[in-house]
């Protein structure tokens, strides 16, 4: 998914085999909350995790500041982290788009650790994520079900996206670009795009 140019003096790059760190969690919280932005996420969080989320905080009962939040079934809040991971991966990933507005997130993976069910709500948030903060986001994925889960906030934003494929041949690699509208119909042909 990519939004418009902009230089790399304003990114997060997040890796595949990061494990989504508390304290940076927290501290991007922090950064937004004190510009009065946390509202934006917290809203986020509670509508795509209703039966998990009632609300966030930083809390540091051990010295060192985590997201906690509020369930509406546990009598305590728990750390994000230990609720589970693909509610903090959700999580780690929208704070680094809101924290870097106007700027470029990279994200290796984005499927792991997200429920297959939840791909889908997923690549709608962030392409609304994006469009609100004017982010570039750079999306990698080996997995078709990812692409899939896609189809329909390319369809409704095509404009939105755009797919590049390094394919590799005798005389070296090559980058294509497929636009969001290519992008669908190939898609929609069974066309492995990968």
């Amino acid at each position: 998914m990519t939004r418009r140019s902009t230089t790399f003096d304003n990114y997060s790059d997040i890796a595949s085999s990061w494990f989504y760190n508390p304290q940076q969690t927290a501290a991007w919280f922090s950064q937004l909350s004190v510009q009065n932005k946390e509202a934006d996420i917290v809203q986020t969080m509670k509508r795509e995790f209703s039966l998990d989320i009632a609300d966030l905080q930083i809390l540091a009962p051990l010295q060192i500041p985590v997201v906690y939040a509020s369930m509406p079934y546990a009598p305590n809040k728990l750390p994000l982290a230990l609720i589970s991971s693909g509610i903090n991966k959700f999580f780690s990933v929208i704070s680094a788009l809101l924290t870097h507005p106007s700027g470029v997130v990279l994200l290796d993976e984005m499927e792991n650790g997200i429920y297959y069910d939840r791909l889908s709500a997923f690549w709608s948030t962030l392409r609304r994520v994006t469009e609100e903060n004017q982010t570039q986001l750079f999306v990698s994925t080996h997995s078709w079900e990812c692409l899939q889960a896609a189809k329909e906030t390319i369809k409704l934003e095509p404009d939105s996206f755009s797919l590049i494929r390094l394919e590799h041949g005798e005389s070296g690699s090559i980058a294509r670009q497929f636009v969001g509208s290519d992008l669908e119909a190939a898609m929609e042909q069974g066309i492995d795009v990968r």
